[in-house]
This record gives C-alpha cells, sequence and structure tokens, in this order.
C-alpha cells in the first residue's frame, strides 16, 4: 500500500509519499511517487501518487508530453488550482477507462489516488 500524505500548515503546505511498490508478497520494490512541475515565479504544483502503478505512471507521462509538446491544456498553462485538479481528473478518467477492462478481466485493481498540492500566482 503506498502512503501520500498532505499537511496544511500556517506556513504552507507539506507533501509526502513513500517509495515502496510491490507486485505481489514476494517482489517489493520501490519508484518515485512525489513529482514537481512548479515553474519559478509564476506556480509551485507538487503531485503525490498512489495506487495502480501502471495507472498513475501513464497519467504522469500524459502529463509530461503535454507539457513538452506545449499542448494548449498543459499543467503550466492552466490558470487556477481548481483548473489543474480537473484536468489531472479528466486525464485519471480517460486512461482508467482504456485500460479498466484488461485489468479487470485480471482482477487488478485499477483504482489511484493523486494528492495536488501548490499554487498559482496571482
Amino acid at each position: 500500500m503506498t502512503y501520500c500524505l498532505g499537511i496544511h500548515v500556517r506556513q504552507g503546505v507539506l507533501l509526502a509519499a513513500d517509495s515502496r511498490t510491490n507486485a505481489g508478497v514476494d517482489y517489493i520494490s520501490s519508484y518515485r511517487k512525489l513529482f514537481d512541475y512548479s515553474v519559478s515565479g509564476d506556480r509551485t504544483l507538487i503531485l503525490c501518487t498512489s495506487g495502480n502503478l501502471s495507472i498513475t505512471q501513464s497519467v504522469l507521462h500524459s502529463l509530461e508530453r503535454d507539457l513538452i509538446v506545449n499542448a494548449e491544456i498543459n499543467l503550466h498553462s492552466l490558470p487556477t488550482m481548481y483548473d489543474i485538479a480537473r484536468y489531472i481528473g479528466n486525464c485519471i478518467r480517460k486512461l482508467q477507462e482504456v485500460d479498466r477492462p484488461w485489468l479487470q478481466k485480471d482482477k487488478i485493481d485499477f483504482q489511484c489516488s493523486f494528492l495536488l498540492g501548490g499554487q498559482v500566482k496571482g
């Protein structure tokens, strides 16, 4: 089980995530689950991930691809944290819809969670 933690304190927000991942009781490994998409002077964006690793990696890849190709809608173009959260949620739902039938067929849990923290200038 992966753990993500977000704590709101007077000084700001603290985000933390473990790095443990497993594929059964006898195969435990580690994978980074805390990601920084900040732009100095404009926005601070931190994502913590948990749940199905294939889904979370696909979502992160999609978010990063949109940044690389400078898509009209991406983490750096959206004006508010609300819009960014909705964009990430839409990406999660889209990828779950594609992968769900195959994961369910093998009784693999396709659920995932993303914890978004930060702020956009203004």
